[in-house]
């Protein structure tokens, strides 16, 4: 999850952001656990049947939309890259 956060605190700094490719990105993260689970408590090949294409698209918007209020409130400055933090 972390690396995720430090590219998109970074892309929102450079003011190149784009939610639609942000929520994307953050799909990699929640179908990696739905993988994960499936394997841990079915046979692994199942994911896809166990979590919707509509619930992973659910997470994934949670996930941003925590994101971006967290990033707001500025809790991700400490992951910026030295040229973007704030003096």
């Amino acid at each position: 999850m972390q690396p995720i956060q430090k590219n998109l605190i970074t892309k929102m700094a450079k003011g190149v952001y784009d939610r639609t490719k942000a929520e994307k990105l953050w799909m990699y993260l929640v179908e990696n656990g739905a993988k994960k689970y499936s394997k841990d408590f079915s046979d692994g090949r199942d994911w896809h049947k166990m979590f919707s294409m509509e619930d992973r698209r659910a997470v994934a918007k949670k996930l941003n939309d925590h994101f971006i209020t967290e990033a707001e409130l500025h809790n991700y400055d400490n992951y910026l890259p030295k040229k973007y933090q704030r003096a």
